[in-house]
């Protein structure tokens, strides 16, 4: 995923620096190492991005090259066979086939014994599908300008399926849900997609395909639609199909921020500290972002009184609004050194987790730890 996003020009190409330990707890003397190659590791040790912000990376919406709207033909099979061929031999998948006797007509394809698909259906098949038959075949032509792919990196199929499909572009398949096997035209669908997720377009990268998509001639996405059964009150099946533009501009830009440090050697870590990374090349490149927190140990802090599982509540309590034994349970810790222990990281696990988030203890007072065990 990530070698796509950087042939998009989406993500750096330099791999980000690695920390030896990728931080939580460490001990006194710990020294924090680096790795990284193809420029230099800068580091910050104050929260902040070693690198400066950049200009913004302009992505231009999707390019759509057939609408759920788009003009398509649809055949209900009557056998395994029916309509998967022409007279001359052609798939029902590809261009050339001859479809004159499917009908014809636009927007979405399926049947509504009740209500909810209503609104989503312009071709209505229940007269042949309710009771009778599981597949329907769906052919959507469209044909791309010349110049429409330029710059393009991705494409995306939009689906609303109730309840499977397998999608062809030019024949080959590139996508399907709720089905396995060879389909034909008794298939069926595995499983249910329900109606609230069905009216929803389910969005299918297939930038692997984006080369079989032709400029300038005619091409076919093609939808074998299944229902999960005959008996099925309804059906839905429509689809569209995106082309992405590459992005332009920013990304990789910006500077060394005043704050950032070279790498050179390890880095003593003595307090809580957050540690963010990047490489930068010659070139002014900059890789992704590597962060963590850093939390030396103390022997020093330690656990002074347990107050677990006390007796029952007094009358007096009671009345108080303590009406609950578990309310008295406790842990007491105590700072045993002659310096502040910054507790911020300090888990206290159990059946929960108790983390502190900004209590410094002092010597040598103790604090009562009051959630509940």
């Amino acid at each position: 995923m990530i070698n796509r996003f950087r042939s998009a020009g989406m993500y750096p190409s330099l791999d980000a620096p690695v920390f030896s330990q990728h931080g939580g707890a460490v001990g006194n003397n710990f020294q924090l190492a680096m790795t990284g190659t193809g420029g230099t590791i800068y580091y910050t040790m104050d929260g902040s991005d070693p690198r400066t912000p950049a200009d913004p990376v302009v992505v231009a919406p999707p390019v759509t090259l057939l609408s759920g709207n788009a003009p398509k033909t649809v055949h209900v099979p009557v056998n395994a066979t029916d309509q998967f061929f022409d007279g001359s031999g052609t798939a029902w998948n590809l261009a050339g086939f001859n479809d004159s006797s499917w009908t014809s007509s636009f927007g979405g394809v399926g049947y509504e014994s009740g209500s909810g698909y209503q609104s989503f259906i312009s071709i209505d098949v229940l007269s042949q599908m309710r009771n009778l038959e599981t597949s329907c075949l769906i052919r959507i032509p469209f044909t791309p300008g010349v110049g429409v792919l330029d710059g393009k990196s991705s494409a995306t199929l939009r689906m609303q399926y109730d309840d499977g499909y397998v999608a062809y572009l030019n024949g080959v398949e590139i996508d399907r849900q709720n089905f396995q096997g060879t389909p034909d035209g008794d298939s069926s669908a595995d499983s249910q997609h329900s109606d609230g997720q069905a009216v929803v377009y389910q969005s299918v990268d297939i930038s692997d395909h984006l080369g079989s998509i032709h400029e300038g001639q005619e091409n076919i996405l093609a939808i074998h639609g299944m229902n999960v059964s005959s008996s099925s009150s309804d059906f839905l099946i429509n689809a569209e199909l995106q082309v992405g533009n590459a992005p332009v501009g920013g990304g990789n830009g910006g500077g060394i921020s005043d704050s950032a440090i070279e790498y050179t050697s390890a880095i003593p870590i003595s307090s809580n500290t957050p540690v963010r990374a990047r490489i930068r090349d010659g070139a002014g490149t900059w890789s992704a972002l590597t962060e963590a927190n850093f939390f030396p140990t103390t022997d020093a802090l330690v656990i002074s009184e347990i107050m677990y599982q006390p007796g029952p509540v007094t009358p007096a309590e009671f009345d108080a609004g303590f009406d609950d034994p578990s309310d008295f349970e406790f842990l007491e810790i105590f700072n045993a050194g002659d310096s502040a222990i910054d507790l911020n990281g300090v888990t206290r696990e159990s059946h929960s987790t108790t983390r502190v988030q900004t209590l410094r203890l002092f010597s040598p007072v103790s604090v009562p730890w009051l959630s509940r065990m």
